[in-house]
């Protein structure tokens, strides 16, 4: 880059001074540079032209950089010379042919008839008359109809160049009469490197950890990374420090944020309070130390999910091992989790006068992210009675106690033996065909942790009963009621089913033609084991199930409580129900 004197004697910012004066200056810009060029050499030059962008990544300075080409004593040229008068009248902004309109200024529709008389006449000393409109989406809508008839058939002296940071407020009328070029952030490694030369030519030390750090942290916009290095030159000198640049631009240090992150992974929460009071102390802004804390968990995201790869990372350009050790500890999920938290802490900043203790809230949270449930997770556990953990495996991790004889010995063994015994017992029974893959932990045979884990629950405070003192239509009702508090669906399919027999140990049930889709949830070998498990453990022995399809006899009496008699629970709500209304505060309805 080229870094002209100011004949002026005073001192010129280095995002002026080294402003593109050419096309091969821009950075991260060459498509549309080459572009332009290739119209210029080919007279295909357009009336019209869009450039949009984030501010600060050069859309001015390429309208500048086009309007020399085109004026350039030398020219039409694809490269300005940068040393006639037009060119340099161009570069200044004082050239009376190149005329520059601030948009927000310049709204009125009076302001555009003004544009349109003037427009007739041909420039005064050069080529072509250039009609140049920052922020051009501040024009109002009476402006832009305005303008309509001059942007389609100008003189063919003139030329529109416009400039916008928000193309989306331009209106589509104006828009269809140019040529669109949409400028990107330029990337932090191209910001990087020109910094480098600048400091090079200013002779300025600086590290490569300082540059890339600046250039990761202006979101794209090379005259913010432009304006941050003056700053560090002006507080540093011909050394620029680590601190001084963290100063200038309020953003916390990356070794806080590791320690930060640190005390989140071993639940201190006394420190990362100390931390925050810390910066807060320092002057950091809140939502700067929200900011830096998102980027340096998205970081950790980054490093979780995508295999190591520092590529994509904003905090620093190389991960060390303790940034790596760090990701390894969360979940995704958690990380997830704690993002979305300061999301929610950033959006509420602005609200609230006492924003410390809004930050604090949210560390003490973040120190708490082991305690994260997901919301599958919650419904998993409302679904099983509320009282497994979250982490519990949803089919239950514990078995009946076994029948006297061999203890190790089936469910499906026994079954088989009974039915050997009394082979008219279960005729019409629906079997369950045997399982051709592993067994899983419901269906292999229990071990003896599993049993004693069952006598455990077995002595529990949860009301037993004697199959011998009550009835067995009586005996199944109380155990589907209790049912009702483990597993409130598993509960509600089997009350679909008229109980046919039941011995204490083996139970065969019907189901009518319009309950066929509850008898086939029941009749999944996992499904089936778990209201095997579940019911041996409130009867008190172990249980087998059977169903089949019966037809509907209205003039005899089931043996059952049917679904539409049975009263669900004795406040008249289940049990599932009630513990969802607490947990999300809500009210029955209907």
């Amino acid at each position: 880059m080229n870094s002209p004197a100011n004949p002026s004697g005073s001192y010129q910012a280095l995002a002026r001074r080294y402003r593109p004066r050419f096309f091969r200056d821009f950075v991260g810009l060459e498509h549309v540079a080459r572009t332009l060029q290739n119209a210029i050499r080919q007279g295909r030059v357009g009336h019209a032209y869009l450039f949009c962008g984030p501010r600060g990544i050069g859309k001015t300075s390429m309208v500048r950089v086009f309007a020399m080409a085109l004026n350039c004593e030398k020219g039409p040229a694809e490269e300005p010379c940068g040393e006639c008068d037009s060119c340099t009248r161009v570069h200044r902004g004082d050239d009376i042919d190149v005329i520059e309109i601030d948009g927000a200024s310049h709204t009125g529709v009076d302001n555009v008839r003004e544009l349109r008389s003037n427009a007739i006449y041909s420039p005064a000393r050069s080529r072509y008359k250039i009609y140049v409109i920052d922020e051009v989406h501040m024009l109002s809508k009476p402006a832009f109809n305005a303008l309509l008839k001059t942007l389609e058939e100008p003189p063919e002296h003139v030329k529109f160049l416009f400039a916008t940071t928000e193309p989306q407020k331009v209106i589509e009328t104006i828009q269809s009469r140019c040529q669109r070029f949409d400028f990107p952030r330029i990337s932090a490694r191209d910001i990087t490197e020109t910094l480098k030369r600048i400091c090079a030519s200013e002779k300025i030390k600086a590290s490569d950890k300082i540059l890339g750090y600046i250039a990761r942290n202006v979101r794209g916009g090379m005259r913010d990374a432009l304006s941050i290095l003056d700053q560090v030159i002006a507080y540093c000198g011909e050394a620029a420090e680590d601190e001084a640049v963290y100063r200038i631009m309020g953003s916390v240090p990356e070794e806080t944020l590791r320690d930060m992150v640190e005390y989140f992974t071993q639940a201190d929460t006394p420190s990362a309070l100390k931390a925050i009071d810390a910066l807060f102390n320092a002057g950091k802004d809140p939502g700067e130390v929200v900011d830096a804390l998102s980027n340096y968990l998205r970081d950790l995201m980054v490093l979780k999910t995508c295999e190591g790869d520092s590529s994509l990372l904003v905090t620093t350009a190389e991960p060390g091992e303790a940034m790596r050790r760090q990701a390894a500890r969360f979940p995704a999920d958690a990380l997830l989790y704690m993002l979305q938290i300061l999301g929610e802490t950033r959006s509420k900043l602005r609200f609230i006068e006492n924003q410390q203790v809004l930050l604090e809230v949210a560390m003490v949270r973040l120190a708490r992210w082991a305690e994260f449930e997901s919301f599958d997770e919650i419904l998993s556990r409302l679904s099983s009675g509320g009282n497994a953990p979250a982490a519990a495996e949803p089919h239950g991790n514990t078995a009946p106690a076994q029948r006297e004889g061999n203890p190790n010995r089936s469910s499906h063994a026994q079954s088989s033996d009974a039915k050997a015994e009394n082979p008219d017992r279960h005729d019409g029974v629906a079997e369950a065909a045997p399982p051709s893959r592993p067994a899983t932990k419901a269906e292999r045979e229990p071990t003896a942790a599993e049993l004693s884990e069952v006598e455990t629950t077995l002595s529990s405070d949860e009301p037993k009963f004697a199959f011998a003192e009550t009835s067995p239509a009586e005996t199944w009702n109380k155990a589907i009621d209790q049912m009702y508090n483990r597993r409130g669906l598993l509960a509600a399919a089997l009350a679909h089913g008229q109980l046919i027999s039941f011995d204490g140990e083996n139970v065969l049930l019907g189901f009518l033609p319009e309950a066929r889709f509850f008898m086939e949830q029941l009749q999944d070998p996992a499904k089936r084991r778990e209201v095997e498990l579940n019911l041996g453990e409130i009867i008190g022995r172990q249980v087998s199930l059977r169903f089949k399809e019966v037809e509907p006899a209205p003039e005899e009496e089931a043996p059952r409580r049917a679904p539409a008699e049975r009263p669900i629970h004795k406040s008249g709500v289940p049990p599932i129900v009630k513990r969802a209304m607490e947990m999300f505060k809500g009210e029955l309805t209907d």
